[in-house]
């Protein structure tokens, strides 16, 4: 979002920020020139007879004094994910007489839609005001058609749902001549937050099982696997132990800048059950690493453009995941050199510019025909 909000700011709006203290720790700064506000969001309890709903709705009202406070004059509000936010979002935006736009941040078993379902509509007021809370949104953004379909099942308007990507943030790219350059003495690459739906764990085993080298009877030298990103590592550390692979894998950490892992990279793991639009494997296309993914909807969408089909592995399926890698890496020199070339043509249809022009129309229009249906109902009062 906040590559988002830069590219707004770069076209001339004024993006103020919302986040939870927690993340933030200062109650005000400026980052990148963007103001960021530190506050303590609602807390949506199972039952709307709790004691902390209450507290919730102190809370959204001392959030709504800071905005007339010390923001000054709203025009929208965008809230992230479609989960709680949008509660919050919606009730904010009836206030300051504004419109809301809600952008999901990721479908499938992890999405925004399964959380609503599983754990907000505990809350007999929230069940009660979901369908008109998802009808006044001015327009959901969805990151793919996986997404879009969710989104218009939980009844979020056809026509109020927009298709907007991710974008690949990364302010200069290769060309595709170093793209498709196979590095020597490269790794294999895990890039991503740690966490459950990310389904590392699968990608040690699969891992375990291809240094096994017992695919029909062929032996293969398998690269180092580094694992980039932040979260807890330690169960993982603690199994690569068990599974004796402890010297072939890399904890690496959360970087802010992945371009030095994906230079020296054979090939992009991704076992995920879950994803929005995965911008690190956006990011590995960019950078000419082609994807070994697991067969979600999204996953099938990139793999079809970047000639990887056939390395598509269902999730949870360790055995063939490790069989996918183990034939990747036997691949002849120059079908290595064409996946890589067609992952990156792929990946220069998600520039940050075209994601940051959608963003701003959308934004635009919805403002402007706000203002329009306030001024008509005014002459019509």
């Amino acid at each position: 979002m906040h590559a988002i909000h830069k590219g707004l700011v770069s076209r001339g709006i004024d993006v103020q920020v919302l986040a939870d203290i927690s993340h933030v720790r200062f109650p005000y700064q400026v980052f990148e020139g963007i103001p960021i506000w530190g506050v303590r969001f609602p807390i949506l309890p199972r039952s709307a007879l709790r004691a902390s709903m209450i507290q919730s709705w102190i809370r959204l009202k001392r959030i709504l004094r800071l905005i007339r406070k010390k923001m000054g004059q709203i025009d929208l509000v965008q809230v992230t994910p479609i989960r709680e936010a949008a509660l919050w979002g919606f009730w904010l935006s009836r206030p300051l007489n504004v419109p809301w736009v809600g952008r999901i941040a990721c479908s499938g078993s992890y999405g925004d839609f399964h959380y609503i379902s599983k754990y907000m509509l505990r809350n007999w007021l929230v069940k009660r005001l979901l369908p008109e809370l998802l009808r006044s949104c001015s327009a959901a953004i969805a990151l793919d058609q996986e997404t879009y379909r969710e989104a218009i099942d939980n009844g979020v308007r056809r026509d109020r749902v927009v298709i907007i990507p991710s974008a690949i943030a990364f302010d200069e790219l290769p060309c595709v001549e170093k793209a498709a350059r196979i590095p020597e003495d490269g790794i294999l690459l895990s890039l991503g937050r740690i966490a459950l739906q990310k389904r590392l764990s699968d990608v040690l085993k699969a891992y375990t099982l291809c240094k096994q080298n017992k695919f029909e009877g062929k032996t293969k030298s398998v690269p180092i696997l580094n694992i980039v990103g932040g979260g807890d590592v330690h169960k993982l550390e603690r199994l690569a132990t068990q599974l004796g692979i402890e010297e072939s894998v890399k904890f690496c950490g959360h970087h802010d800048d992945v371009t030095a892992f994906l230079r020296k990279a054979i090939c992009m793991i991704n076992a995920s059950e879950s994803e929005g639009m995965p911008n690190a494997v956006l990011e590995a296309c960019a950078y000419g690493v082609p994807g070994i993914l697991s067969d979600i909807p999204i996953h099938y969408e990139i793999a079809r453009h970047t000639g990887m089909e056939q390395f598509l592995f269902p999730v949870g399926d360790e055995r063939t995941l490790s069989e996918r890698i183990f034939r990747y890496l036997s691949l002849e020199e120059k079908e290595v050199v064409q996946k890589r070339i067609e992952s990156f043509q792929f990946a220069q249809g998600f520039r940050k510019e075209r994601r940051d022009e959608a963003y701003f129309t959308l934004y635009d229009t919805i403002v402007k025909t706000h203002d329009v249906e306030n001024e008509e109902s005014k002459q019509s009062n």
